[in-house]
């Protein structure tokens, strides 16, 4: 079980640095609703939306890894939108 939730985070810090462009750690709120906007449908990208809002926990615009974790860990959850990205 250890060495599942090693390979989940680092596959998601992966796809985190996909992201994260110009390598600052952060990934904007409104880059990633753009891309989701692009990959999903109108609803989908709704409710991935409000998530990835409700995820920016100090307001800034932007996610850091805590927060980007928080929304993945929801989707695999089953608690947020699904996972068709």
């Amino acid at each position: 079980m250890g060495e599942e939730l090693c390979h989940y985070k680092e596959r998601l810090m992966q796809a985190f640095n996909l992201f994260d462009r110009d390598k600052s750690g952060k990934i904007s709120t409104k880059e990633l609703k753009r891309i989701i906007k692009q990959e999903l449908s109108e609803s989908e990208t709704d409710a991935w939306s409000k998530m990835v809002e409700s995820a920016d926990k100090n307001g800034d615009g932007e996610l850091d890894f805590i927060e980007f974790l928080e929304v993945m860990n929801k989707v695999n959850a089953g608690s947020g939108p699904s996972a068709t990205m």
